[in-house]
């Protein structure tokens, strides 16, 4: 029990968020292992988990995604221009644009790149981004009408 508070409280910390490394820390492999497989704890990227009492949201996924990713990846379309402050729907699921031969997992979602360049990555808010453009150009791709296109532009315009 001891152990749980201790991860909890540390979640705290991490925007809801710890490590394997960190529960390693304060319980056996074993005991770790175990709280996973009863549910008490759910990957949202690899290495990175939540509480199941903790429900998920944007925020997490974006935080545990970047921090997995680190310096291959960077938040793709939509979910850039929402981290960017741009008036878009919240994505279901954090989307991340890497270079080729990155596959995808279960719990985020990977576009890859034949053409990866830096100078379209800013980092806003401790994440690493596409910047406005790359992010509504992406974003252009995927919109099904033209309407949730033209708010997200007039928004990154305010």
């Amino acid at each position: 029990m001891k152990a749980d508070v201790q991860l909890i409280e540390g979640a705290r910390r991490q925007h809801m968020l710890v490590t394997a490394a960190d529960a390693l820390k304060v319980m056996g492999r074993e005991a770790w292992q175990r709280q996973q497989d009863s549910g008490y704890w759910l990957q949202v990227a690899p290495g990175w988990f939540r509480h199941a009492a903790t429900p998920l949201t944007f925020e997490m996924q974006v935080w545990a995604g970047a921090a997995w990713l680190g310096r291959r990846g960077a938040l793709y379309g939509s979910s850039a221009l929402r981290w960017l402050g741009v008036d878009v729907d919240e994505p279901p699921t954090a989307e991340f644009l890497v270079p080729r031969g990155r596959r995808s997992i279960r719990s985020l979602v990977l576009h890859t790149t034949t053409r990866w360049d830096e100078a379209d990555v800013i980092r806003h808010r401790g994440v690493r981004t596409c910047n406005g453009t790359r992010a509504l150009i992406d974003h252009a791709a995927s919109c099904r009408a033209a309407a949730p296109l033209e708010q997200a532009i007039d928004s990154a315009i305010r």
